[in-house]
């Protein structure tokens, strides 16, 4: 995954860290910082509140814990010496200073495809920076597979529910078609059913009429 740190207060001025199970505070602080740079620390933001992450915690770690709240924690690098160091420092902390700065130089050259200098770092540094750039090697391949896999699903989602809406729609216009061949059926009987109606009227006024006049007749006769 990638973690996103504001390298200034512009919220425009931030960089996309790949970040790994085992990808530590100083690993991020070390891809952010400007070259040349000594004195930089990482601190998390959240609800007007900052604390200093110590440079050996683990970003995914840190990551977790926030749970669901992730989303509102930022992440800020500061330019400058961490509150509560000491000026000094100790031995073992400028070791391991210049040691990170030898790191961060090698990434670099290798970065820019320029072969790294002659440099007093032993094998174990050698290899520790080995695995670390394969593992975010392999976190990015995994990453961009989930991307790419997420957005095979969203494709096939999308032409299911075209089917869907397609199959819905000609449904429905069907069932218009057979409301209105029923319709016209109905209506069909109807006129049907009236014109019986009104031709039986007609026989029965004519049979009216015809009666009256053998009335008349019989009259005349028996007169």
């Amino acid at each position: 995954m990638f973690l996103t740190v504001y390298l200034s207060n512009n919220d425009q001025h931030f960089s996309e860290v790949p970040i790994t199970p085992e990808t530590l505070c100083r690993d991020v602080v070390e891809l952010c910082k400007e070259p040349g740079e000594a004195d930089c620390y990482l601190a998390e933001m959240w609800r007007g509140s900052e604390r200093v992450i110590g440079e050996g915690e683990r970003m995914l770690e840190v990551l977790q814990r926030w749970g669901l709240q992730r989303g509102e924690v930022r992440y800020l690098l500061h330019h400058q010496r961490a509150p509560g160091r000491e000026s000094g420092g100790s031995r073992l902390a400028d070791q391991m200073m210049k040691r990170n700065q030898v790191k961060a130089s090698v990434e670099r050259c290798l970065e820019n495809g320029v072969s790294a200098p002659r440099l007093d770092m032993t094998l174990g540094d050698l290899q520790d920076l080995a695995t670390r750039q394969q593992q975010q090697i392999n976190a990015q391949q995994q990453l961009l597979a989930s991307k790419e896999q997420r957005l095979r699903y969203l494709k096939l989602q999308d032409q299911r529910q075209q089917q869907q809406q397609e199959v819905s729609e000609q449904e429905r216009l069907r069932q218009l078609r057979e409301n209105a061949h029923n319709q016209e059926a109905k209506l069909r009987r109807v006129r049907a059913l009236r014109g019986q109606v009104e031709q039986k009227r007609l026989s029965n006024s004519k049979l009216g009429q015809c009666d009256g006049y053998l009335g008349d007749w019989t009259d005349f006769v028996a007169t």
